[in-house]
């Protein structure tokens, strides 16, 4: 069960819950690339990180969620021309969270145990688009995988004989399988 904090339980039962969300990107070495807020303020989080009021998120998209294994990615789109295409984001840290107005104040709970996270993975991909005509403008999408589909994204083993024994000279499980005689009974297991 999600459990949250008192600030946000607060918010919640008096039905006066609004929010905003904030973007993070870094690089391996812990590096930001990218923080950027959807509320109309910068905020500094209790992480020490200013997340910049931009209005460079246009929107964010989790994945759809059906009855089947999601395989969607969570898609962040960006307007503004302070992007290069030929930056390396993929394999970036991305972050995405959820935060709550105080509703007497009007101000961001700023501390982190008053945040939700939408999406803590790794950037999967980028895109971006020019709109060259009259003024001009450009908008970028960044993609978050989806644990799923970076499953499916694995590289799998093909069996054989001399790979096996390749690898352990000993073993004799791809032995049958070449034979091709009878059906066989195939167990799971790890090499």
């Amino acid at each position: 069960m999600l459990q949250f904090s008192p600030n946000i339980a607060k918010e919640i039962k008096a039905n006066k819950a609004r929010g905003f969300f904030t973007v993070l990107v870094k690089n391996d070495v812990g590096t930001i690339k990218f923080a950027s807020t959807t509320h109309y303020n910068n905020i500094t989080l209790s992480d020490g990180i200013e997340y910049v009021s931009d209005d460079q998120v246009i929107s964010v998209e989790a994945p759809n969620l059906n009855t089947t294994v999601d395989r969607e990615e969570y898609k962040i789109t960006i307007a503004g021309g302070d992007f290069d295409l030929n930056d390396d984001w993929v394999g970036c840290k991305f972050e995405v969270r959820y935060g709550c107005l105080n509703s007497e104040t009007n101000l961001p709970y700023t501390d982190l145990v008053d945040t939700l996270i939408f999406y803590k993975g790794k950037v999967n991909g980028k895109a971006g688009e020019y709109d060259l005509e009259e003024l001009g403008s450009a908008i970028f999408t960044i993609s978050g995988a989806s644990p799923m589909m970076a499953l499916e994204m694995t590289g799998g083993l093909y069996l054989s004989r001399d790979f096996v024994r390749g690898r352990t000279p000993k073993d004799g499980c791809a032995d049958e399988i070449q034979q091709g005689s009878s059906s066989l009974v195939l167990k799971w297991g790890r090499i």
